[in-house]
């Protein structure tokens, strides 16, 4: 290997030294080290910088090029930079080897202009100055790369060829850099910034079957990056010892094998693979000779396929960019759902896995902690909750989740990358009101729901027990969308048959789903009590509506129901209640046919009772109805809970 530099020589007089780009050129091999040496030592005696005397020498000794600096304006002055060199050099392979097909060759190289190309070439290079192929056409000065040792390409890059199928070898390694006219040649001594490795290697044949039978296979087929793969070769039809050579993909016959029983025998090849490039399927390939002197190869009967492997901890949700509503107190159910994957996390051991948010400025408060085996958790997003061990608060702002194992959140953490946001609290109630908190067998029932502002959907579920039955189909015992009543002025209306001998309890629950966790359903509920149709009998009379909850108006009709089971006539009262004044009792109606089981009633606007004996009416009121036959009261009924009467209009039933 042989490299020519040009330089500008010194030009020594007594007590001048100056280094100019007028002098005379001349080649820096032409200089002895003991000249270098006495030129040094001359610059010392007249006193030069350290710095001076360093410089010069690298020249002398080839180690730097001398350049013109474009900051200095004298045109005699240079400057001199020991690493301002672009001449390239090949490290590795640097002795004479062997390598088997598919046995992965380090090549390295030091310095280059701007790009590096690594190419092949055989013993006629010398006169042909023809490369056989090219192993890489464009790396970066001072790198390194794993080659196959079985395929280069042509210039363009798209013609694959076997180095075999080019020449029998054997081979070394040339880099190609650009020169000072920024041109890739390489032309000996016209200037080409080259080099080749120092020892020719070879690819040895496979040889032929030597009477060994080989086989080949691995532990696994599939592998994360980082996770132990044993290769596993198995010999017949030889004699003891064995010598195993291992060859494949990611430098597999450069890591030593794990020998048995302190033999020679190494038929196990334990591999870790850290990378999935350049090709997440790895495969391997034996020979065996064994002490007799035959010989056997086989490739492996199956690849690894090599995935990257997973963080130890990954955060699922939240994803970022959600807006999650805060509460003004507790409630489980708007916390904020929090998954996780936990792979890279021992399953035992004291130690929580622990989840906090991270606000804007980096602060974490710490939400709660569960167990290492975990895969999720529900956070509450209380407005105003305290950290623990510190002041500081939740408030509405944006958001990150930390989820990381105690002890040891800088090695088994995660953070989200994308934050999401934390909004104030809506103001909002939620209720379901029946018409009536207890109905004949076969009364109708209405519930009015109040909705919070920020509902996704409502549902409705009606609890029946044995032996009731609803009007509407699929009412009891199931769910009920009812999202549509969130704009509406009207209510969900129902009726109710019990169909057995005593009052059966209905129970009604309503649920609203929010944004914060849309699959958890908050609920409330309502009771509503249904009578037994026997109960009815016994009364004779029962009072339908007003039941319990309505509003009777001044100056509106409204519709008194009832139902009979003898027949007779009807007289209808207002009873004050509670009922201590008899002076507010109000009788409305008298001698409404029972066999109607109805009558409209339509009171004064100004609150007048219509039959007396009270002067005026006015407050909450339960219905009596009474049936009679001529003078002769058979049954009374009074109506289960209390209703309203008012000057407020209301739409008539």
């Amino acid at each position: 290997m042989k490299r020519f530099i040009i330089v500008c020589a010194l030009c020594v007089s007594v007590g001048v030294l100056a280094v100019s780009p007028r002098s005379v050129l001349a080649d820096v091999a032409a200089l002895s080290s003991e000249q270098v040496q006495a030129i040094v030592a001359l610059l010392r005696s007249f006193g030069a910088a350290d710095s001076v005397v360093q410089g010069v020498s690298d020249v002398l000794s080839g180690r730097a090029t001398v350049s013109p600096s474009p900051s200095v304006s004298s045109p005699d002055t240079t400057w001199i930079d020991p690493t301002a060199t672009t001449s390239v050099t090949v490290l590795s392979p640097d002795k004479s080897v062997s390598f088997l097909p598919w046995q992965s060759i380090s090549i390295s190289w030091r310095g280059g202009s701007e790009k590096v190309q690594l190419g092949l070439i055989d013993d006629t290079f010398d006169t042909s100055r023809t490369v056989l192929g090219w192993i890489s056409r464009d790396k970066k000065p001072n790198g390194s790369l794993d080659w196959d040792g079985q395929h280069v390409s042509d210039i363009t890059g798209t013609v694959q060829q076997t180095i075999t199928s080019l020449s029998k070898g054997p081979y070394k390694v040339i880099a190609v850099s650009a020169n000072s006219g920024k041109n890739f040649c390489v032309l000996q001594d016209s200037g080409c910034n080259y080099d080749v490795s120092d020892d020719y290697f070879s690819v040895i044949p496979m040889p032929p079957s030597g009477g060994l039978s080989v086989s080949c296979a691995p532990s696994i087929v599939t592998a994360e990056t980082g996770e132990i793969v044993t290769w596993q070769a198995t010999t017949t039809n030889g004699q003891a010892p064995y010598v195993y050579t291992w060859g494949g993909t990611d430098g597999l016959s450069s890591l030593p094998p794990r020998t048995s029983s302190g033999t020679l025998n190494s038929r196990f090849l334990d591999v870790v693979y850290y990378s999935v490039t350049p090709s997440p399927t790895k495969t391997a390939i034996v020979m065996v000779r064994d002490g007799a002197g035959k010989t056997g190869f086989a490739p492996c009967s199956a690849a690894v396929k090599v995935t990257a492997a997973l963080p130890a901890v990954a955060i699922l949700s939240p994803v970022g960019g959600e807006n999650f509503v805060m509460t003004q107190t507790s409630d489980p159910s708007q916390s904020m759902r929090v998954s996780w994957r936990a792979d890279g996390v021992p399953k035992t051991g004291k130690e929580k896995l622990q989840i906090a948010l991270v606000d804007a400025w980096g602060r974490e408060c710490l939400m709660g902690s569960v167990s290492r085996q975990s895969t999720e958790a529900f956070i509450g997003l209380t407005h105003g909750y305290v950290c623990p061990g510190s002041t500081f608060t939740l408030f509405p702002g944006s958001y990150r989740v930390k989820v990381y194992l105690e002890g040891k959140a800088a090695t088994l953490s995660d953070v989200n990358e994308v934050p999401f946001t934390l909004s104030a609290p809506i103001a909002g109630t939620q209720s379901i009101t029946p018409s009536a908190t207890s109905i004949s067998s076969g009364g109708n029932v209405s519930f009015h729901f109040a909705f919070p502002p920020n509902t996704i959907r409502g549902s409705l579920h009606i609890f029946c027990p044995d032996g009731i039955t609803a009007s509407v189909p699929n009412t009891c015992n199931r769910y009920s969308n009812v999202s549509s009543y969130m704009a509406s002025s009207t209510d969900y209306s129902v009726t109710l048959t019990n169909a057995t001998s005593e009052e059966k309890m209905v129970t009604a629950n309503f649920y609203v789903y929010l944004p914060n966790n849309p699959n958890y359903g908050r609920g409330v509920s309502a009771r509503v009590a249904v009578l037994s149709p026997s109960a009815a009998n016994n009364n004779s009379i029962t009072i339908v509506s007003p039941n319990g909850g309505e509003t009777v108006s001044f100056g509106s009709p409204y519709l008194y129901r009832f139902t009979t089971t003898l027949p007779g006539v009807v007289d209808l009262t207002l009873v004050p209640y509670p009922p201590i004044d008899a002076s507010l009792v109000c009788k409305i109606a008298t001698g409404a046919v029972s066999s109607a089981g109805q009558i409209s009633v339509t009171l004064p606007l100004s609150g007048t009772c219509p039959l007396g004996p009270a002067k005026t009416v006015s407050g909450t009121y339960k219905l009596l109805g009474t049936l009679r036959n001529g003078d002769i009261n058979t049954s009374s009924d009074l109506s289960d809970a209390t209703f309203t009467v008012n000057a407020t209009t209301t739409v008539s039933q």
